[in-house]
């Protein structure tokens, strides 16, 4: 499970930040910091996104699919950077 000091909350945006949970993306492998659904749970937290004394636990089906949204919003981001109007899917 990742540790709270792994979260890095300079995206200025929850979006950003979230997308910021797979660094060195341009390295060969790349680090995941959402490693397991116990992690993803820590981030929602951290990031003011689950209500309070939210208990039920993520599943490995939610934490793909968390995975697929980030990337889809990474993808988002670099489009509207180059100047694209969609993302290359």
């Amino acid at each position: 499970m990742a540790t709270d000091d792994m979260w890095i909350w300079d995206g200025g945006r929850v979006c950003l930040d979230f997308a910021n949970t797979l660094r060195s993306r341009w390295r060969t492998t790349p680090e995941e910091i959402l490693r397991g659904p116990d992690d993803l749970m820590g981030w929602l937290r951290e990031a003011l996104l689950l209500a309070p004394g939210a208990t039920d636990p993520a599943t490995a089906a939610v934490l793909m699919s968390a995975r697929r949204l980030r990337e889809t919003v990474d993808r988002a981001v670099l489009a509207v950077a180059d100047g694209c109007p969609h993302p290359a899917t």
